[in-house]
């Protein structure tokens, strides 16, 4: 398993917690959560390295 798919399950789970328990009267706790969700879109924005590796080496599918 990739570190993104290690590291993006415990930033989900800390952005669904901090949404409901950080702050319940305020908004603290949401833009923690959307700071959370917004780590893990940008690492998986970045592309894999295995996927460039596939298409030097196989060539793009037609």
């Amino acid at each position: 398993m990739t570190v993104e798919g290690r590291i993006s399950p415990l930033f989900y789970l800390a952005g669904i917690l901090s949404a409901q328990f950080v702050d319940t009267h305020g908004k603290v706790g949401v833009i923690i959560a959307t700071g959370c969700y917004t780590v893990v879109a940008l690492i998986w924005i970045v592309p894999d390295r295995r996927i460039g590796r596939a298409v030097r080496e196989f060539g793009a599918p037609d």
